[in-house]
């Protein structure tokens, strides 16, 4: 008798697995077929974000605030260069008037080997733009490279330094395109230091001496020698 019960309940067992496991398996295909689906799609908006991101045009912020650490001689007369700012630190806070974002740029040890170029948003994301690559003295500036992945590309900037004869003040203005960051500082155009007046100097009044004509002695007369 046990044994009739436990042949019966391998009978319904294995009953019961021929009719759920056609079941399942067909589940785990169509479970397998939507994974894939979405995997794909996803791959293929990501790329669509990409290639939107690289075919953007150029986003000009809004500066907000600017600060320079230990920074104030731009604004003199010194025919200020690229060179003149190596080391320096730099703050840009600006915001992305389409998108209305908040950023703030910054720049650290300008031009040096331990440079860097960072992105922060309001929320608190930072990105890092580029580490110092290279200086060109001749276009006063200065490049960074290899930055966090942006768009299927990493991120790269420079910062640039210049001359107008349309500002009277230091201007900052952060642009970006396709994932391309630059840092602009426009200041007054070299003037130059200031050229020097002559000063006159009084010249003394001519004194014209007046020399009187010499006197001449009068002549004896003739003394006449008795005959």
């Amino acid at each position: 008798m046990v044994s009739i019960m436990v042949t019966q309940t391998i009978s319904n067992i294995s009953s019961c697995l021929n009719i759920i496991t056609p079941v399942l398996y067909s589940h785990f295909l169509t479970i397998t077929m939507v994974l894939i689906f979405c995997c794909v799609l996803y791959g293929l908006i990501s790329l669509a974000k990409g290639a939107e991101q690289r075919n953007a045009t150029m986003l000009v912020f809004h500066t907000v605030s600017s600060s320079v650490s230990g920074f104030s001689r731009v604004l003199n007369q010194e025919c200020t260069t690229i060179n003149d700012l190596i080391g320096e630190d730099f703050s840009v806070s600006v915001r992305d008037d389409i998108r209305g974002d908040d950023y703030t740029y910054s720049i650290s040890n300008l031009g040096q080997v331990n440079g860097r170029f960072d992105q922060v948003n309001n929320d608190g994301d930072e990105w890092n733009v580029g580490l110092f690559d290279s200086i060109s003295e001749s276009d006063n500036t200065v490049f960074y490279e290899n930055g966090d992945w942006c768009g299927g590309a990493p991120r790269r900037g420079t910062f640039k330094l210049i001359q107008s004869s349309e500002v009277v003040e230091n201007i900052f203005t952060v642009t970006e395109t396709s994932c391309i960051y630059d840092m602009i500082l426009t200041i007054p155009k070299c003037t130059g230091p200031p050229t020097a007046v002559p000063t006159s100097v009084p010249t003394a009044p001519l004194t014209i001496a007046l020399t009187a004509p010499p006197t001449e002695s009068p002549t004896p007369a003739p003394t006449a020698v008795p005959t």
